[in-house]
C-alpha cells in the first residue's frame, strides 16, 4: 500500500517572525512593547530547547484508499509531523501559574515550529519527486477545506506513525496538538519553487495568514 517509508528526527530553526505574525504582530508596522518582546525572546529560546521535531512519511502509489477527498489511484505522499509534547506541557504549566499571556506567546511559537517541520518535509518531498520526474501539487490536511477530519485514521492506518509519538483521540484529532498530517499529490503541480515557502505555492484566495500578497508569485496574475 505504501513504499519508501521514512521515520526521522529534525533539527529546525523556528522562524522568529512567524510566531509574532500568528499573534497579529507586525514589528515593522507597529512594534510591540519591550516587555512583550522580552517574553517572546525568552519563550522562543525555551521552545528551541524543548521541541522534538519528528516526522514519518511515505509514498502511496494508489492514492488514499477509502478517502472521499483524495482522488482514487492518484499517487500521493503522506506525512505526519510533530514537535512533540513538551511545548504543550509548558504551555499548560504557564496557564496553571496564571501567566496566560506567556502561554499564548509560547502557543504561537509552537504553531510556527510545527509548520516549519511540515514545510521542511514538504520541501524535501517536492525536491525528491521532481528529481524523479513528478510534478507535486499543493499539500492538504484532514480537517481543512472539504477534507473531513474523520478521514484522519486513513493516514494513520497506512503510516503507523508510532515513532513520532502522535496518536488520534476519539474525535480523530491528533495529540500532541502541535502536529500536522498531510497528503501531497505527486501529479498535476507546477515547478514553482523558491525561498518564500508555502504561500508561494498556495492557491487559497482568502487567507488571513498569508505572508506574501497574491500576485507576487512568478507569472501569477490573480
Amino acid at each position: 500500500m505504501i513504499t519508501d517509508r521514512v521515520a526521522r528526527t529534525f533539527e529546525i530553526e523556528i522562524p522568529g517572525h512567524e510566531g509574532l505574525r500568528l499573534m497579529g504582530i507586525t514589528p515593522r508596522k507597529r512594534p510591540p512593547r519591550e516587555s512583550v518582546m522580552r517574553c517572546y525572546r525568552e519563550e522562543l529560546a525555551e521552545a528551541h530547547r524543548i521541541i522534538e521535531p519528528r516526522a514519518v512519511y511515505a509514498t502511496c502509489p494508489g492514492g488514499l484508499p477509502g478517502s472521499q477527498a483524495i482522488p482514487a489511484r492518484a499517487p500521493h505522499a503522506l506525512a505526519v509531523c510533530t514537535i512533540g509534547k513538551q511545548l504543550e506541557k509548558r504551555t499548560r504549566w504557564l496557564i496553571d501559574q496564571g501567566d496566560s499571556a506567556r502561554a499564548m506567546i509560547l502557543d504561537a511559537i509552537g504553531s510556527a515550529a510545527v509548520e516549519e517541520v511540515a514545510d521542511r518535509v514538504n520541501g524535501e518531498l517536492c525536491d525528491r519527486y521532481v528529481a524523479e520526474g513528478q510534478l507535486p501539487g499543493l499539500r492538504s490536511s484532514p480537517g481543512y477545506g472539504k477534507w473531513l477530519v474523520s478521514e484522519q485514521p486513513l493516514i494513520f492506518d497506512l503510516l503507523q506513525p508510532a515513532e513520532t509519538g502522535v496518536a488520534l483521540n476519539a474525535s480523530h484529532v491528533m495529540t500532541p496538538t502541535k502536529s500536522i498530517s498531510f497528503a501531497l499529490p505527486l501529479q498535476g503541480g507546477d515547478l514553482v519553487r523558491g525561498p518564500r515557502g508555502r504561500c508561494a505555492r498556495c492557491g487559497m484566495k482568502s487567507c488571513a495568514y498569508r505572508v506574501i500578497p497574491r500576485g507576487e508569485r512568478s507569472g501569477e496574475s490573480g
